[in-house]
């Protein structure tokens, strides 16, 4: 299981959305719905109904392709987010979602977003 939360304050980092978990499974489902998006197959991606990923505190992320990398927008409530990047930026996501997919010896965590102003991190243990 994989938990997406939003951080609005407590580290440099923030504002950002974290992704936590160790569920190297669920990492794979979420890394296929992200190359779909790289491959135009699909147009946006709803983070949070992927099977294995909820949200601890009502966080709604979607992932949309997009004709520029605007990053991480705001929606029309405090916890919804559209996540808009071009095929290209989502082919590159998916490269940095790869070592999760893979069984791991130790926690790690990858900073997959950074053009706007609200960051994406993916963690094992949810620290970054």
């Amino acid at each position: 299981m994989l938990q997406v939360d939003f951080l609005e304050a407590g580290s440099a980092d923030c504002p950002l959305i974290r992704i936590a978990g160790g569920d190297v499974s669920t990492y794979r489902l979420l890394h296929a719905r992200i190359v779909e998006l790289a491959a135009g197959k699909t147009d946006a991606v709803a983070i949070e109904q992927i099977a294995g990923i909820s949200s601890s505190d009502g966080t709604r992320l979607t992932a949309v392709r997009f004709g520029f990398n605007q990053g991480v927008a705001r929606g029309d409530t405090n916890r919804t987010f559209e996540w808009r990047l071009t095929e290209g930026t989502w082919d590159n996501v998916a490269g940095l979602l790869e070592p999760f997919c893979q069984p791991r010896q130790r926690d790690g965590f990858q900073r997959i977003e950074s053009a706007g102003d609200i960051r994406v991190v993916v963690t094992t243990n949810g620290q970054w």
